[in-house]
């Protein structure tokens, strides 16, 4: 009996000591510290870049523009609130948020998208969340964060922190490279998918609201960034941005919109709606520059 118990002590701390090692070398730096692409520690940034795919594309480059990238695939409002949550807990006043308005990001397709299994850990405050099925967890979401060994569903952004290597940029793609067959083929699916049924998400729009609220409230700086697309595409949904533009508008927030920058250029896009490596450095020079003058 007193060598059983020797031997659960020993695999104890060892267990316990195993995780404080990947919670201080691994856990912490992909999730809190450096996140995907970033080459210092949060608290040395006071910009912060919260985006889905559009942001993603620009990997570390934010970060050598002195931008944190707080961006990932596929993420819409609800993932973005409880990162800016998080932000608006360890932020200073006058820090600056710059958030993802483009005409897509009200679109109901947007509802199917989404990694709140993933960014739930970023919630302060689960109360504010309007879901039954996440409440009863929250005791338990609060801590899993230390233990990471014992909580597989944070898996998926600790591997591609390793695997990009602190986000080095590879993407170097050119859209101008395609034919224009294959130009108008790639067009009419990514408006097919984003642009399927004209109709405005009232989750989205929620979470939207939500996310000025809690600003506004800490007194953080929340500009609108309106990433540049393909010449070709900002033409086809001009005139379809789910009221986005003119609701920002009239919260009286700041918009960056560096379309006019790019113009019909598009050796400087990876597709129809992402930049690649190249219009990545021109476009965090950019709002930076923007910035200055808000």
């Amino acid at each position: 009996m007193q060598k059983f118990l020797q031997n659960t002590i020993v695999f104890t701390l060892g267990l316990i000591l195993l995780n404080f090692l990947l919670y201080i070398f691994l856990f912490k730096p992909a999730i809190f510290e450096k996140y995907l692409f970033n080459e210092k520690s949060i608290n040395s940034y006071n910009i912060f870049l919260v985006s889905d795919s559009h942001g993603e594309f620009l990997k570390n480059i934010p970060s050598q523009n002195q931008i944190f990238n707080f961006s990932n695939t596929s993420e819409n409002y609800l993932d973005m609130y409880l990162k800016v949550q998080y932000l608006t807990s360890i932020l200073s006043e006058n820090d600056t948020i710059l958030l993802s308005i483009d005409n897509h990001n009200l679109s109901s397709y947007r509802n199917g998208f989404g990694r709140i299994s993933e960014n739930i850990i970023y919630a302060n405050d689960l109360s504010s969340i309007e879901s039954k099925a996440l409440k009863p967890n929250y005791s338990y979401i609060k801590y899993t964060k230390y233990i990471p060994f014992l909580e597989p569903q944070y898996n998926k952004t600790i591997t591609q922190f390793i695997t990009r290597s602190q986000g080095e940029p590879t993407n170097i793609k050119k859209f101008s490279n395609l034919s224009s067959s294959a130009k108008e083929q790639a067009l009419k699916k990514r408006y097919s998918e984003q642009f399927k049924d004209k109709t405005v998400s009232a989750q989205q729009f929620h979470y939207l609201k939500k996310i000025i609220n809690l600003c506004k409230e800490k007194k953080i700086v929340l500009v609108g960034l309106k990433f540049p697309i393909t010449d070709d595409y900002y033409n086809m949904i001009a005139n379809q941005d789910f009221g986005i533009s003119a609701f920002w508008k009239s919260q009286d927030l700041p918009i960056i919109d560096l379309h006019d920058l790019f113009g019909s250029n598009d050796q400087y896009f990876a597709d129809t709606d992402h930049i690649n490596q190249e219009g990545a450095v021109i476009f965090c020079k950019q709002i930076l520059e923007k910035l200055k003058n808000l």
